[in-house]
C-alpha cells in the first residue's frame, strides 16, 4: 500500500520530468527558459525543426501547464507559465552547468540566443535570464 501511495504522490513530479525528458521538449524549454516568450515562427528558425514538430512539442507542454501562449493580433506568443518559471529557471540552470557542452551545441536552445532576442524588439522588453 505504501508504494501506491508514494507513487501516487510523485505522479506530477514523474509527468514534469517525462515532459522535459524529450529532446524537442527540452530544447523548447530551454529556449523559453532564455527568452521571455517567442513566436512559433522563432522557435522553428532558432531550433532548425519542423513547424510540425515545434508545435506538437508545444501541445505536449502545453497541456502539461508547462507553457503558457497569448495571442497577439494573428501571432501566438508562448513563454513559461507563470507558476513554473521559478521551477524551469533551477532546473534548466542546473542542466546548463552540469552539462555546458551539450547545451552549447548547434541546434541546441543555446545557440544564437542574443540574435533572436534582438529579433523579438516589438514585445514588452523581453529579457535575458540569468542562470550564473
Amino acid at each position: 500500500m505504501m508504494d501506491q501511495e508514494f507513487e501516487a504522490a510523485l505522479h506530477p513530479a514523474l509527468y514534469f520530468m517525462k515532459m522535459l525528458s524529450e529532446y524537442r521538449r527540452l530544447r523548447i524549454v530551454t529556449l523559453l527558459s532564455l527568452h521571455r516568450e517567442l513566436s512559433v515562427s522563432e522557435m522553428i528558425a532558432h531550433l532548425s525543426v519542423p513547424q510540425s514538430a515545434v508545435s506538437h512539442a508545444l501541445a505536449d507542454l502545453r497541456q502539461a501547464g508547462i507553457i503558457a501562449c497569448r495571442r497577439v493580433g494573428r501571432n501566438a506568443l508562448y513563454s513559461l507559465a507563470d507558476d513554473k518559471q521559478e521551477l524551469i529557471g533551477q532546473v534548466i540552470g542546473l542542466l546548463m552547468r552540469q552539462f555546458p557542452k551539450e547545451f552549447s551545441q548547434p541546434g541546441f536552445a543555446l545557440r544564437d540566443h542574443q540574435t533572436i532576442h534582438a529579433d523579438t524588439r516589438f514585445r514588452d522588453g523581453g529579457k535575458l535570464w540569468n542562470y550564473a
